[in-house]
Parts: C-alpha cells; structure tokens; sequence
C-alpha cells in the first residue's frame, strides 16, 4: 500500500529517499573534489559507483609512477589534512619521499603507517629497502620477514630475502627463497640471474644454466646473463661453449670487464696470450680496481716477456679460470 503525506510531516519513505539522494551528492561531491578518503560510507547506498578513496590512491599512485612527484605530494597532504591519518596515504607519502630520496623522512612515514595498520604488508617491504639502503641489514630482513609473514606471496620480497640470504651466505636458505620468487614471478629477470648465480655457487651447475638460459629468454639482449651462462659452461669444462657466451656478452656490451676478463682466460688455454693480453688490458681500463684482471694481465705480461719477441703466443696456461 502506498504511503500518504501526513500534513506537516513526510513519510518514512520519503525520508529514506531524501537520505539516500543527500548521501549520493555528498559522497559525489566529495569525489569530484578528489579527495581521497573518508566517503566510503556516504556512498554505501549505491554500489554501483567506485569507492572514492580507492579512486583517489590509484591516482596519487599514478602520478607517483610517473615520475610526478611534486602533484603526488600535493595531493597526499591534502588528503592527510582532510580525512586524518590514513595507513595507505602515509605509506604513498613515504614512496613519493623515498622516490626523491629524502630516506628518513620515508623511514618514519613508513613507520607510522605501520603504528595504525600493522597488518599491512606493503609499508614492511619499504621498510625494508630503506634500511637496507643505509646498511641497517638486520633490521631491513626482520621487516622483509614480517612483510612475508603477513603476504607470503611477495614476489619481490622473496627476491629481496634472498638476496640478503646469499650475501649472508646462507646459499640454501638463499635459493629456497629465489625459488619462490621466481615461482610467484616468471618474468622477474633478477629473480632468475641471482638464483642461477647462488645455484653456480652450490655447484649446482644444471640448474643454474637453466636460470641463466630463461634469463637469456627474457631479455636477449642481458649481456651479464650470456656472460654468467659462460662461466657454468666453462667450469663444467666446455671452453667451446663458454667462449661462444662470452664473445655474445662483448658482442651485446663490449665494456662490459667480467666478460673481457673471463674470454681473456679462454684464449689463455688456447695459447693465444697477446689477443689475452688485449682482453685483460681492457678489463682493467674499465674497470681498474678489477683485482683478477689485474693479476690475469700480469702473468700474461710475465709469459710473453719470458716467451720473447720471436714466439708470437706462448703454450703455457696462465691466469685465472673464467668467472673469478
């Protein structure tokens, strides 16, 4: 039955409707405003809209991907002066100061994020590459760790815990997390590189290439991942298939030290020690502290000065093996 105006009064549907509609033009407005928290509940009534606080944090996040840090800046401390603290605002606002490297500033936004949402993942991983970045290892794992204990299914942050594993050189406990990262992220090329490299370590050489060969897959163009692929083939005493990887890295990076430095040891063992010289020469130009190519150079330099200006190349092995 429909409902009848009682004089002076309105009815409990007309109240409701004139709540509804008062709530979807605040809530809109609010939306048009762009701000970016505190309407979720103004616009309840209908379900259909997006919420605009989320709206409002994809946007500040875009411009942070774009490199518009000032306007992400802006738009944050507004909505932090509008709405209040906000766990997911204080954790952009620590990205967009971490992006301009102001790291203690990021440090305690981070953190206060965490003091009102401590079930939230994202600000721990932040956390954890800020004090990494000024040496804070400890402490930047423990935030890995919690970040992990909270979403185990981070794939950078597996990535990043084992790669401090490794440094640590905890290599098993390095590889079961690199093998997590790249389970949970394929396509992440630095997951593949520093498994292969802590599987290479482990002298698990097979496995290694394999990481090594999907890296190459990835990205053909990774001179560093032809160069480590090199140095598996070289210690499971293929020179041939060694050399070939070496000469592609060059091919692809010709400053690249390692390389020349490792394709000087093949052509060591093949005799040929002034077209090794050249390639320990160049390792050191680029790179000079470069101890290896350095003590490479200079046995090949005390083998030609023994061997005499009449022996083109000499036939004796010298220098390092490839890879060190």
């Amino acid at each position: 039955m429909a409902c009848r105006r009682i004089a002076g009064r309105t009815t409990i549907s007309e109240q409701g409707d004139k709540l509804r509609n008062a709530l979807f033009v605040f809530g809109t407005a609010l939306f048009l405003g762009g701000m970016v928290a505190g309407v979720v509940q103004s616009i309840q009534a209908d379900h259909r809209l997006p919420t605009p606080a989320t709206n409002g944090l994809m946007k500040i996040e875009t411009l942070l991907n774009e490199g518009n840090y000032e306007r992400a800046a802006s738009q944050v401390r507004l909505s932090l002066t509008i709405a209040g603290e906000e766990p997911r605002a204080l954790f952009l606002l620590g990205q967009i100061l971490w992006a301009q490297n102001e790291k203690e500033a990021a440090i305690q936004y981070y953190r206060r994020a965490l003091e009102l949402a401590p079930h939230f993942a994202d600000p721990y991983h932040s956390l954890g590459d800020a004090l990494e970045s000024i040496g804070q290892f400890s402490e930047a794992l423990k935030q890995y760790e919690l970040a992990l204990s909270i979403n185990p299914n981070l794939a950078a942050t597996h990535w990043k815990v084992g790669v401090m594993l490794g440094k640590k050189g905890d290599l098993d406990g390095a590889i079961i997390e690199l093998k997590q990262a790249v389970r949970l992220d394929p396509g992440h090329l630095p997951s593949h590189i520093d498994l292969g490299v802590a599987l290479e370590k482990r002298s698990r050489l097979e496995e290694a290439a394999a990481e090594f060969r999907e890296a190459v897959r990835l990205d053909p163009n990774f001179a560093s991942a032809y160069n480590n692929l090199g140095n598996v083939y070289w210690k499971q005493g293929d020179q041939v298939r060694a050399a070939a990887q070496y000469e592609q890295a060059l091919r692809i990076d010709p400053d690249l030290a390692s390389a020349h430095n490792n394709m000087g040891g093949v052509l060591v063992l093949k005799g040929e020690l002034r077209q090794a010289r050249e390639h320990f020469q160049r390792a050191v130009s680029l790179q000079p502290n470069f101890a290896s190519a350095r003590r490479n150079l200079a046995h090949v330099e005390e083998q030609l000065e023994k061997n005499g200006p009449a022996k083109q190349d000499g036939s004796e092995q010298t220098g390092e093996d490839p890879g060190d």
